[in-house]
């Protein structure tokens, strides 16, 4: 038992190693493999993996464990080896593995299921075509899938001598950054002078007001501008 011992030890040095590198390298499909290091008679079987994040594929030696294409999540996985002798001598360990992806994939992968930034997904796409791209969605913390009223844009208003933009914004979206920008035209936009603060809470979700001194004899339009990384 010692010895078994002893080689599972050597196998889960294998993978966690190699999942840690392929944490950093962010990859969108990755293998996870049990590699054979001692005699062929002994079995390696992966075990409670699921959700659609995992396929196993069986080599002869081993088990190899693949991450589903433009998928994240978390498994245990399970080891058991068995030394294929008439007397039974077998081993097992547990491990958790998980598969990052980025807050975008993420949000992504919640709504359709999928990381990759194409299709419906895809950051410029529009699926319910309520006229506001998934990002802006993800900005302002909606769901990509329901067609949002009027009300769930900024609203623009005058308060005293200032024009007043409100709009929501997701804390869960801090990859996006933004600014409120205004423009007498609508060909020239600009930030300075203006002050954007937040003024509730609900959750994920905040509200700002973006404020910029305003004379009622001048047009004056604003707009929120969100920048991807």
């Amino acid at each position: 038992m010692s010895h078994d011992k002893g080689v599972i030890r050597r196998i889960l040095y294998v993978i966690i190693m190699r999942f840690e590198r392929i944490t950093r390298w962010r990859c969108l499909s990755v293998a996870l493999t049990v590699l054979a290091l001692v005699m062929p008679a002994r079995v390696f079987i992966f075990d409670s993996f699921g959700d659609g994040f995992w396929t196993v594929i069986n080599n002869g030696n081993g088990n190899t464990l693949m991450v589903n294409a433009d998928q994240s999540g978390s498994a245990t996985i399970t080891l058991v080896m068995n030394n294929g002798q008439p007397t039974a001598n077998t081993a097992t360990n547990s491990f958790l593995v998980t598969v990052l992806t980025t807050l975008a994939g993420s949000w992504r992968q919640q709504f359709f299921g999928s990381t990759a930034n194409a299709g419906s997904a895809a950051d410029n796409a529009d699926p319910d075509r309520d006229g506001i791209a998934n990002v802006m969605e993800r900005f302002f913390g909606l769901n990509p899938l329901v067609t949002d009223s009027s009300s769930a844009v900024p609203a623009v208003a005058m308060l005293d001598t200032n024009l007043v933009i409100t709009y929501t914004h997701s804390l869960m979206a801090t990859d996006l950054t933004w600014q409120v920008q205004w423009s007498p035209d609508l060909s020239g936009w600009w930030a300075n002078g203006v002050t954007d603060i937040g003024v509730s809470t609900n959750g994920n979700t905040e509200v700002r007001q973006g404020t910029i001194p305003a004379s009622t004899s001048s047009p004056l339009f604003m707009r929120v501008q969100v920048s991807v990384p």
